[in-house]
């Protein structure tokens, strides 16, 4: 099953997040702290050499190629459209980031694009940077927050289909064609049905 989750009601309240605050609170101690590039830190040439690194030593750990026609992208530090959120250790190593792009309409919000982090990067690193951008948008006024069909960031096994963002046929041309096109190929009834 597919949907999106609607961040007005987000919250981690409740016995079935326990896990979840628990290794978010671990990941705090530990001295992790996770920003947004380009608002809590420069967004610059060496903040994106950073990125790169770990996005390297993420696909050297999985033994596998980029496929860029299938992924999101890492993007650049003139890409305004992207927003990228990072973790970083209390050695000031950047261990992981998570890409967000816009999606505009009756449903705005932000599709969680690409998620990477370093192999030794501790437990709750990427859960609290993903709770950091989440509580942000909701600051902000983001309605709705798509989610990949491989990616369970809420901690419920759940996995959210990536092309909701096409429900009012809103994608913007400069995010590629491949990239729309790898989209496509995912259920849209589906998530048209959380929506509703």
């Amino acid at each position: 099953t597919s949907f999106a989750r609607r961040l007005e009601k987000f919250s981690l309240r409740g016995t079935p997040h326990v896990k979840l605050r628990n290794k978010i609170k671990r990941a705090r101690e530990a001295g992790i702290v996770a920003c947004e590039v380009g608002r809590d830190i420069a967004s610059d040439e060496r903040i994106f050499g950073r990125i790169r690194e770990v996005s390297e030593a993420w696909l050297r750990g999985k033994e596998k190629k980029e496929l860029d026609f299938m992924i999101g992208e890492l993007g650049g530090p003139h890409d305004t459209e992207r927003r990228t959120f990072v973790v970083i250790d209390a050695a000031d190593r950047l261990i992981g980031f998570i890409t967000y792009v816009p999606v505009w309409g009756r449903h705005p919000g932000y599709l969680h694009d690409l998620t990477r982090r370093l192999p030794d990067a501790p437990p709750g690193a990427m859960e609290l940077c993903n709770l950091f951008a989440i509580e942000r948008f909701v600051r902000e006024g983001g309605s709705v927050l798509f989610i990949g069909e491989h990616t369970d960031v809420f901690g419920t096994g759940t996995h959210i289909n990536e092309a909701a963002i096409f429900l009012n046929g809103l994608v913007p041309a400069k995010l590629g064609d491949a990239y729309r096109a790898y989209l496509l190929n995912n259920q849209l009834a589906q998530a048209a049905d959380v929506l509703r």
